[in-house]
C-alpha cells in the first residue's frame, strides 16, 4: 500500500491554538496508608497534536473529499507536517476524532480544528539522555570539529 502524504496545496497548522499532549502511561493505585502503588500500563505512549487550520473555498471542498475518500473517514495513517520540537519535519499521524468545524470566519474562510495521533512518540535517539552535557553542547563540539578539522 502507498504512502498517503498530506497535499502540499494545503496550509500547514496555524500556531494558534497549536498544542501537544501526551496520555499518561502510569496506573495509580491509591493504598490505604496513602502512599500510591505505581505501574506503567503500556510502554507506546500516543502523542497527539491539536491544531487549526484556515482553508478557502478551494481548499476546503478538496480537504473534505480527501479526509472522506483517501483517508476513509479519517481512518487511514498519513504523512503530516508538524513542528514537535524545534523544526517542522514529516510524522506519520492518524485522525484521532473527526474535525471540528468548518466555521466561516473573515467572510471566505472556513476555520477547522482536530486533534492527531502521532504514530510514535518523538523521542531522541536512545542513550543521549545519559550524556546531558554532550547532547546540550552538540552544537559547539560540531562547530569546533569543523573550524579544526574541516576535510573530515
Amino acid at each position: 500500500m502507498a504512502v498517503i502524504d498530506y497535499p502540499k496545496q494545503l496550509p500547514t497548522p496555524l500556531q494558534d491554538g497549536y498544542g501537544l499532549d501526551t496520555q499518561d502511561p502510569v496506573s495509580r493505585t491509591p493504598m490505604v496508608t496513602g502512599r500510591v502503588r505505581t505501574r506503567i500500563r503500556h510502554s507506546y505512549v500516543p502523542l497527539y497534536v491539536d491544531a487549526t487550520l484556515i482553508f478557502n473555498g478551494k481548499q476546503k471542498a478538496f480537504f473534505e473529499a480527501w479526509y472522506s475518500r483517501i483517508l476513509k473517514e479519517g481512518t487511514e495513517w498519513f504523512n503530516c507536517p508538524l513542528k514537535v520540537d524545534d523544526v517542522v519535519q514529516m510524522y506519520e499521524v492518524q485522525f484521532a476524532r473527526i474535525y471540528e468545524g468548518p466555521k466561516l470566519v473573515q467572510l471566505s474562510f472556513w476555520r477547522y480544528t482536530f486533534r492527531l495521533m502521532l504514530r510514535r512518540k518523538p523521542l531522541i535517539p536512545d542513550g543521549w539522555e545519559h550524556f546531558p552535557d554532550l547532547w546540550f553542547g552538540m552544537e559547539i563540539i560540531d562547530l569546533a570539529i569543523n573550524s579544526e578539522w574541516p576535510e573530515a
